[in-house]
């Protein structure tokens, strides 16, 4: 039997760069850099990005590839 991965809910921040991120890999095939996901949130700086993508790591939601510029995988 397979392992089941438990996916966490997403705070409404989170929700929008899941939704940036799945769009992006949609329709361009690879994900976007923190400072693309910053712009198109509109957030501030690309710190803001990156605070949400490692939530979402933590909650099950997106996986990071390891020394890749554009390395965010959606679960």
């Amino acid at each position: 039997m397979g392992k089941k991965i438990i996916k966490y809910p997403l705070s409404k921040r989170e929700q929008r760069v899941w939704n940036i991120i799945f769009d992006f890999i949609s329709d361009k095939g690879y994900s976007p850099t923190r400072q693309e996901i910053a712009d198109m949130a509109d957030f501030k700086s690309r710190n803001e990005a990156t605070e949400c993508i490692e939530n979402m790591v933590k909650k099950n939601w997106v996986k990071l590839i390891a020394n890749k510029n554009r390395n965010i995988l959606i679960k």
